[in-house]
């Protein structure tokens, strides 16, 4: 799971802000893409971290992360052909507490590999 982040001002401050806890894969002046330090185990745990990183932000790093445009957590799932269907809950607690921190939910779904012949 990646948290996205955009804004029309520069985030180098909110990332640092967030390390420990999070490093950035990738970032740009006005885009970052940042995951957990951590190996949480599940979806439920992912996300609470990182809300627990957010609610704990230092003001001036919490104004910048309030002044995002774009606060998204990714879950990325790599299909397969079986099982035919899988379940993936995200528990109404969980999403109050990614709205109290105005992110929302988005969920990536990447196709099965082809192997060639």
């Amino acid at each position: 799971m990646d948290l996205e982040i955009r804004s029309p001002h520069r985030l180098e401050g909110l990332v640092h802000a967030l390390a420990p806890g999070a490093f950035a894969l990738h970032e740009e002046p006005h885009f970052a893409c940042l995951e957990l330090s951590s190996w949480p185990t599940s979806v439920e745990s992912a996300l609470m971290e990182f809300v627990g990183l957010i609610q704990a932000l230092p003001e001036e790093a919490r104004a910048a992360w309030d002044g995002c445009t774009q606060r998204r957590f990714d879950i990325g799932i790599h299909a397969g052909l079986a099982p035919h269907s899988s379940g993936f809950p995200v528990p109404e607690l969980v999403v109050r507490q990614l709205a109290s921190v105005g992110a929302e939910l988005a969920f990536t779904v990447y196709a099965p590999e082809t192997t060639a012949r």
